[in-house]
């Protein structure tokens, strides 16, 4: 089995600057040692501890033609699965070896899930051994770990994939939960770190039905193609859900559709309202309030090469 390695979790909120401009931030370490804020133009990079921070050229942070985001700067690369859950990568192969053995972890993050099952799945053999596809894998992808990161990505898991002929369309999964849920985090498509070609190589959800069937009530989510964590409300607390294909993005290898990992997130009482007043600074403004700003390079290198975040310049 591939050793697992701890990655920090990275959390992404949606800011309002003084231009009213949104901001999306990434926190690149387990302390706040560095993030990412970064809209459709605009990308900066701010390391508090070290008391720095620049703007950077936006087009470092993209997405690659394998559906994957990455940042990417002197010939270094950093792989992001970003959304409602998000991780980041420092090691990643598009085309590795899969190491396939789930069966011998035996904790993961999957607590709430009383059953799962689905109306097909596909099955076959890759160096002499089984590989079964089956829709428990989807609680698979994450197993638990310490009390500052609750779960850590597992290198070796598999996605549900549907074992019906064409597309699988109308094929589908169904959930039963301990306690009531309000909304999932679904991971699209065939997420391998290590052989990240199998994303684009096997056909993704585009459109998926939710039933929710406490409260006989149905919905729809549409994906983008590309590599994230979807978060799809639930607008009625559910323990039973059923998910269906109803449209996909074909695959470039293979007609087989594939989600990789679904995250539940439980229901939980409304937050009282408030009269306060929000702050007038956002969680950037406050981030750079005792920075100094530098050229892009100082804050690249010392996050792709020097591994010290924490010091002063």
């Amino acid at each position: 089995m591939k050793k697992m390695v701890l990655v920090a979790l990275v959390m992404v909120t949606t800011l309002f600057t003084s231009n009213a401009k949104s901001l999306s931030s990434i926190d690149l370490g387990s302390e706040g040692e560095c993030y990412l804020f970064y809209n459709d133009e605009e990308l900066y990079m701010v390391l508090p501890y070290a008391g720095i921070y620049a703007q950077i050229d936006r087009g470092l942070l993209s997405y690659a033609d394998s559906g994957f985001q990455l940042f990417s700067y002197d010939g270094k690369s950093r792989l992001f699965i970003t959304g409602s859950i998000n991780q980041e990568f420092k090691d990643f192969q598009s085309d590795g070896d899969n190491n396939f053995d789930s069966d011998s972890i035996g904790s993961f993050y999957n607590d709430n899930v009383v059953e799962v099952s689905s109306s097909s799945h596909f099955s076959e053999y890759i160096g002499g051994k089984k590989v079964n596809y089956s829709a428990d894998n989807l609680f698979k992808c994450f197993v638990v770990g310490c009390k500052c990161h609750p779960y850590w990505w597992n290198y070796s898991h598999v996605p549900w994939v549907e074992g019906a002929k064409g597309q699988g369309i109308g094929e589908s999964v169904e959930i039963a939960f301990y306690d009531p849920v309000d909304g999932l985090s679904l991971l699209n498509g065939f997420v391998d770190i290590n052989n990240l070609k199998l994303y684009k190589e096997n056909s993704r959800v585009k459109r998926l039905r939710i039933s929710d069937l406490t409260n006989g009530k149905d919905y729809t989510a549409d994906f983008e193609d590309k590599v994230y964590f979807k978060y799809v409300s639930i607008p009625q607390p559910t323990t039973r859900v059923r998910l269906t294909i109803e449209s996909v993005y074909k695959g470039s290898k293979y007609s087989d559709t594939c989600i990789s990992a679904i995250m539940d997130h439980k229901a939980r009482p409304a937050a009282p309202t408030s009269s306060a007043t929000l702050p007038k600074k956002s969680f950037f403004e406050r981030m750079i309030e005792d920075c100094t700003m530098v050229q892009q390079e100082l804050v690249l290198d010392k996050y792709f090469n020097d591994g010290d975040l924490f010091s002063k310049m």
